[in-house]
């Protein structure tokens, strides 16, 4: 059986959403149960966000949505579809790589981020072992993955693979013939010969200018080559180590060459700024160890790393330091010997050289924000090639608060440029406002309460037409920081004071069934059982609804006396709710968090007195859950903050099949 491990966003992470939830608008499950709260009846008031609250919400979002093609992936791995859990993965990366996340930073968010990346790469690693080869669309990840699996390629040594290599061409970098470059010649020719292939089509549009940037930094042309082992000439390549762009730039090491990275752009994209980074880079590698093969597996692997190997073994040989090194460092040189081998004479070797046209542009400097999309329009061009020739640019936009930008756009387009720039509009004079949709909303009514258009909320969340919309979901609203929006927050329920009499509670003006559920510790679901309401019955001004227990007046005098517990990693605010018996909404509350998932490791947290419900407390530290129709075990488990494979050994199963009532134990965190 493959086994599989899911990850999980703790509580999506809803750093914005002022309390958390399990589920996501639109999946099939809703638990019953009162251990979790559904996020579909989340009331969240309309309010301005600040550009770090924007960002944080869309990367959120990105993050979830990676998490659901990597769940696709591991389910096509289960199935033995190779080939579609490959695509899921590379859609889940390259979603990934799109982010602005610096996981040296230690949020929260970051560490999931982390988390979902390795566990993609745990599950890929399973795919690619029993994928014969690695299509030209795969990523550099991929590629470096499928390489350290296997050790020896002879035995994939057939007539048409060629191993000679040529006496007669010149290299400006020693080039060693041994059974690991062989090796890794038949690997390109066998394996990975739709990514080899592909890699080198991309080099065509980049090579006439990397050569040049070389050269003005005076180090070996051939250094032009290893792009096709770190990246696959992919601007926007992403790998495990979470290194970015065509020459793999950590964030860390980019800073210290000039690289710089925010919301709005990553340089370590850009084909021209971070090829002039990589060449002072490898050259301060090679002053340092006085060997190139020395300064190329620290590229790889960190310079720390291949000193301390040295030292072990008592050499400067870069083939004699053996497992000192990682085994991708050690796969390293000889890969990119063999690239640089196979790139100088393309055709010997079974190849097509010169099939990708250099690219040409023109550079013009701006002193304000425009959308690519209207420059597109402006200079009959496309928004996609605009992105090609900027590919640092991570938004549709050129970044505000950038007096003197220079925008790339096609050649010779100066003139018309210019005689549209004054007419294109600058979208940094609005504010972004979030808006929970409502059953029976449309876009256009949404819009119309916004005083903006449909096509600019299409524009910011990008939707397609027919232009759908789904209750419970968020849309980003841009409006004019003009003055004529005003921030609707919903201060009165805020401030509403919900008391019960005895374990009922009269309805009020204004009240809904997510205010009056957070308030008394309850869920939605379980006052709709309570009190006979379907899914699509409104409640009314003087309606008395029944809570299912005697409620207090507030979140402490409910819980009564309470105690201290410090957060640690891993957890999150639903997995600690649910250890202590009490709602995200009340930990919320007792501890004034405006944003729950926002919880620091070592933080201090105050929560009820009493003893976390545990195996050692001698109460069950499970929950039943009736498996419905719809139900997914993946679904199950994320909306239980728990992984499939807890879920499994907790019931001792041994498929992941579930059936229709079914009853399944849950941990409760």
């Amino acid at each position: 059986m493959i086994k599989t491990k899911i990850v999980l966003i703790p509580l999506l992470l809803l750093l914005l959403a002022g309390c958390a939830a399990t589920v996501r608008e639109g999946h099939a499950f809703r638990p019953s149960t009162a251990t979790v709260t559904e996020r579909e009846n989340e009331k969240l008031a309309e309010e301005i966000l600040s550009e770090e609250e924007m960002i944080a919400y869309q990367q959120i979002e990105e993050i979830y949505r990676a998490e659901e093609y990597f769940a696709y992936g591991v389910h096509a791995n289960a199935g033995s579809q190779w080939q579609e859990a490959q695509y899921h993965f590379e859609k889940a990366l390259s979603i990934l790589a799109d982010l602005d996340i610096d996981p040296e930073t230690g949020s929260l968010i970051a560490y999931e981020y982390d988390k979902l990346l390795k566990e993609i790469r745990t599950e890929y690693k399973l795919t690619l072992l029993y994928l014969a080869t690695i299509s030209g669309d795969a990523s550099s990840s991929a590629f470096v993955e499928r390489f350290a699996e296997i050790d020896d390629f002879s035995k994939l040594k057939t007539a048409q693979v060629t191993t000679d290599v040529e006496e007669k061409q010149e290299y400006d970098i020693p080039v060693v013939i041994n059974k690991k470059v062989e090796n890794s010649i038949i690997y390109f020719q066998t394996v990975s010969q739709d990514f080899f292939q592909a890699s080198l089509c991309r080099a065509g549009k980049y090579l006439p200018l990397m050569e040049k940037i070389l050269a003005e930094e005076r180090v070996p042309h051939d250094l032009v080559y290893l792009p096709l082992i770190e990246s696959g000439f992919k601007t926007n390549a992403y790998s495990w180590a979470h290194a970015v762009g065509p020459w793999q730039f950590i964030s860390s090491t980019g800073r210290l060459y000039g690289l710089n990275r925010n919301w709005w752009y990553d340089e370590r994209r850009d084909f021209e700024k971070s090829t002039r980074a990589a060449a002072r880079h490898l050259r301060d590698l090679y002053q340092q160890f006085d060997d190139w093969y020395l300064a190329l597996a620290a590229y790889n692997g960190g310079g720390g790393r291949v000193t301390r190997a040295i030292k072990a073994q008592k050499t400067k040989d870069f083939w004699k330091l053996g497992r000192k090194l990682k085994r991708e460092t050690r796969n390293y040189v000889p890969l990119y010997l063999a690239a640089t081998i196979i790139a100088k004479n393309p055709e010997k070797y079974g190849f097509q050289g010169n099939c990708g046209e250099p690219l040409s542009w023109s550079t013009v400097t701006i002193d304000k924000c425009v959308d690519l999309r209207d420059v597109a329009r402006a200079l009959g061009t496309t928004y996609k090639h605009l992105k090609l020739l900027n590919p640092e640019l991570l938004r549709k936009f050129t970044p505000p608060n950038r007096k003197k930008y220079q925008l790339r756009i096609p050649t010779g387009q100066e003139e018309r440029f210019w005689a549209a720039y004054e007419k294109l509009k600058s979208p940094e004079n609005a504010v972004w406002v979030r808006h929970k949709i409502r059953r029976g909303e449309s876009l256009s009514t949404i819009a119309r309460s916004y005083r903006t258009s449909i096509h600019a909320l299409a524009d910011a969340n990008n939707l397609k037409r027919p232009y759908r919309i789904i209750a419970g979901r968020m849309l980003l609203v841009p409006v004019p920081d003009d003055g004529s929006y005003r921030k609707t927050s919903s201060e009165s329920s805020r401030k509403h004071e919900y008391v019960a009499s005895g374990n009922k509670y009269t309805v009020r003006r204004g009240d809904s069934l997510w205010d009056i559920a957070r308030a008394f510790g309850t869920t939605v679901s379980s006052l709709r059982s309570l009190n006979g309401l379907s899914r699509r019955a409104k409640i009314y001004p003087g309606q008395t609804l029944v809570l299912g227990k005697s409620s207090g007046k507030s979140t402490a005098s409910k819980y009564g006396a309470t105690a201290t517990y410090k957060v640690r990693r891993g957890d999150s605010c639903g997995k600690i709710a649910r250890r202590y018996g009490i709602s995200v909404a009340d930990l919320a509350r007792l501890n004034n968090l405006r944003n729950p998932s926002n919880i620091k490791i070592g933080q201090i947290l105050t929560v009820p007195a009493r003893k976390a419900k545990s195996a050692d407390s001698g109460s069950k530290d499970f929950v039943i859950y009736v498996v419905r129709s719809g139900d997914t075990l993946w679904e199950i488990a994320k909306s239980f903050s728990c992984s499939v494979r807890d879920i499994m050994r907790l019931n001792n199963m041994k498929s992941s099949r579930i059936n229709i009532g079914d009853k399944l134990k849950i941990s409760r965190g």
